[in-house]
């Protein structure tokens, strides 16, 4: 929408925001005092990184509207991967993938499988 940058990448250590991209500023910068600690190359690498990222998203997008029968107006395709460290000193990782906010593609890490949401994430999972 009007305002808002049509792509964001933020990082998050226990639900702070430690560093953030938009396709606004195109670059990758600290949110938090220690992270200003990396050298100018880890940014650059970050930046990098994010940009690319950028463009797979676009597409990505442009693959959905067309999966769903969806012209023009505004979409959105959010993923959110991690882990959790647990009190008991286990891992949990996550993989999941939303459109337009709902539920679109989950990894299940203990089978190693993706559970697809509807028809459309069918053909993602493939």
């Amino acid at each position: 929408s009007e305002g808002q940058p049509a792509f964001v990448t933020m990082g998050e250590v226990d639900g702070q925001t430690i560093d953030r991209y938009d396709s606004e500023t195109q670059r990758a910068e600290p949110r938090v005092p220690w992270m200003h600690q990396e050298g100018q190359q880890y940014w650059d690498r970050e930046t990098q990184v994010a940009q690319g990222a950028q463009q797979v998203f676009h597409v990505d997008l442009d693959k959905l509207q067309k999966r769903y029968n969806q012209s023009g107006g505004y979409h959105t395709l959010q993923t959110m991967y991690g882990c959790d460290l647990l009190e008991n000193g286990e891992i949990r990782g996550y993989s999941q993938f939303a459109y337009d906010g709902r539920d679109f593609l989950a990894l299940d890490k203990d089978t190693l499988t993706c559970t697809a949401a509807d028809d459309a994430a069918v053909i993602s999972k493939r």
